[in-house]
C-alpha cells in the first residue's frame, strides 16, 4: 500500500499545483474583496499540504499491508452499475422531464433498490430531495433549473 498512496499523494500534489496556476491567472483580489481567484486558490494551498503530509506519511511512515478483498463482489459490481445507469439517465431525461421529475425518479430509483429504507422515508427523501432542492435554488439562490415539457 506504501506505493499506492506515494502514487496517489504524487497525482494530487501535481493537481493542487494545476488548480494552484490556474487560480493565480484569475485575480486574487478584487476592491470589492476576494477575486474569483481567491478561494481555488486556497483550496489548492490546503489540498496541496494535505497531499504532502499523505506523501511524508506514506514514505517514512511504517507501511501497512493491502487490504484482504480489494475488488468487489458481483452484487457491488451490480450497485455500480444501478449507479451508473441512473446517473445516465439523468442526464438524458433532465431537460425532457425537468430537474423536480428527474429526481424524483433518480431518489426513488436509487433508495428502493440500493437501500430500501421502507416506503414512508423513500418517499420523504425523494420528495425534499427532488421539490424541496428546487425550491431552495429556484426561490432562494435564484438559480434556474430545467423545467421540462410538464411545467414542473
Amino acid at each position: 500500500m506504501r506505493r499506492a498512496h506515494q502514487v496517489t499523494a504524487t497525482l494530487c500534489i501535481v493537481f493542487a499545483a494545476f488548480v494552484m496556476s490556474r487560480a493565480l491567472a484569475m485575480k486574487l483580489h478584487t476592491p470589492l474583496g476576494p477575486g474569483p481567484g481567491y478561494f481555488p486558490f486556497w483550496l489548492s494551498v490546503v489540498f496541496g499540504a494535505l497531499a504532502l503530509v499523505m506523501l511524508t506519511q506514506a514514505t517514512i511512515g511504517r507501511p501497512e499491508a493491502g487490504p484482504t478483498g480489494l475488488l468487489a463482489t458481483r452484487a457491488g459490481y451490480r450497485r455500480i452499475a444501478a449507479i451508473l445507469g441512473a446517473l445516465v439517465g439523468a442526464v438524458v431525461l433532465i431537460n425532457p422531464l425537468g430537474f423536480r421529475l428527474t429526481s424524483l425518479a433518480f431518489y426513488l430509483f436509487l433508495l428502493t433498490t440500493l437501500s430500501r429504507p421502507g416506503w414512508v422515508v423513500t418517499l420523504l427523501v425523494a420528495v425534499a430531495g427532488s421539490f424541496g432542492v428546487y425550491h431552495v435554488f429556484a426561490n432562494f439562490l435564484r438559480i434556474t433549473l430545467p423545467v421540462g415539457f410538464l411545467g414542473i
